[in-house]
């Protein structure tokens, strides 16, 4: 039996009211970019990519519907890619993430995204305790 970690990669609320709302700043395009490059090399490694989407409350800035809510298009979301919806700083709160990486044997999650300090911070943690390995891109995170 292989040892062999298989990975995937887990992009965190990059939407639109967050790239490009009122409190976006100036090194978001280069983190921005990073995130792009991460996810082409997920792709030609055949590395499944997973992307976290916030839903905002009424009147938020990632309410659900609005355009601050979307993907941010540069992410290129494709059909095969998975987009798993939550409503807390922790993508595995209330949402299939745990059970989709475990039905498709994932055991190492690449991890991207925003905001440092509140949702990706949290899933990081949670990640390594539910038993996950985890490599956060250093230069593919921010706020």
């Amino acid at each position: 039996m292989s040892n062999q970690k298989k990975s995937a990669l887990l992009i965190i609320d990059v939407q639109v009211g967050i790239a490009r709302g009122k409190d976006a700043y100036a090194g978001w395009p280069a983190i921005l970019a990073n995130i792009v490059s991460l996810i082409a090399r997920a792709r030609s490694s055949d590395l499944p990519v997973i992307f976290i989407q916030h839903d905002g409350a009424p009147g938020h800035r990632l309410e659900p519907g609005t355009d601050g809510w979307a993907l941010c298009p540069e992410l290129g979301v494709q059909r095969v890619d998975r987009v798993i919806r939550k409503t807390a700083s922790d993508a595995f709160f209330d949402t299939s993430l745990e059970s989709t990486l475990r039905e498709r044997g994932i055991t190492h999650l690449i991890v991207a995204g925003c905001m440092t300090e509140y949702c990706v911070d949290t899933t990081v943690r949670r990640a390594v305790s539910l038993g996950f390995d985890v490599t956060l891109a250093a230069d593919a995170h921010g706020t």
